[in-house]
């Protein structure tokens, strides 16, 4: 490949900044092929022996788990934005997946940074939270239903069109979760503590 870089550079047909871009983008095409399979389940095993020994609570558990999903979601979308190859048609839903995933992690980090709020405000950010989780729960298990049906849909019919699909799922995903989340965000039995 680098050879094809260099006679387009040579005949003017690539420019000196592109090409240190490809490398860098191959370099972390390597990276995310070599390394990924050593460093992430490292990484979970350390993030376990955190959770088992100093952090032991369910908030806790909670924290570190949405620490880890976040890490694991950005490197997801890192990995699409920047390895051009692995672009191909189920890794737009794996992508969508991927965001939701990212903002479920962010809205229980939030909430557990929030929950020693005292007072009335505590109420509705809760209310807020539930909503916002919810919904980013919901929309991130209908894009894995998504990548099922898209399956299922390949395999009966192989010449169906990706974006038509695309653009059905997002539809369905949008409408299914904003739907649910909008019965529980008036609906005030789905609100309040569940402790008791």
């Amino acid at each position: 490949i680098f050879e094809k870089m260099r006679k387009w550079f040579t005949q003017g047909q690539i420019s000196m900044e592109i090409l240190k871009s490809m490398k860098w983008k191959i370099k972390l095409w390597y990276f995310y092929r070599r390394w990924m399979p050593i460093t992430f389940p490292m990484l979970l095993l350390i993030f376990l022996i955190i959770g088992l020994t100093s952090w032991n609570s369910v908030e806790g558990n909670l924290v570190l788990g949405s620490v880890l999903s976040l890490v694991m979601s950005l490197s997801v979308c890192l990995s699409y934005i920047m390895v051009i190859p692995w672009r191909k048609h189920p890794s737009s839903l794996i992508l969508y997946r991927s965001l939701t995933s990212i903002f479920f992690s962010v809205t229980i980090i939030l909430e557990a940074i929030n929950n020693n709020a005292p007072g009335p405000q505590y109420a509705n950010s809760c209310r807020d939270f539930a909503v916002v989780t919810q919904i980013t729960l919901l929309a991130g298990e209908c894009w894995l239903t998504t990548i099922a049906l898209d399956l299922v849909y390949s395999l009966t019919n192989p010449f169906i069109s990706y974006k038509t699909n695309l653009r059905r799922y997002q539809a369905m995903v949008w409408t299914f979760t904003s739907f649910i989340s909008f019965i529980f965000f008036f609906d005030k039995s789905c609100q309040g503590e569940f402790d008791q």
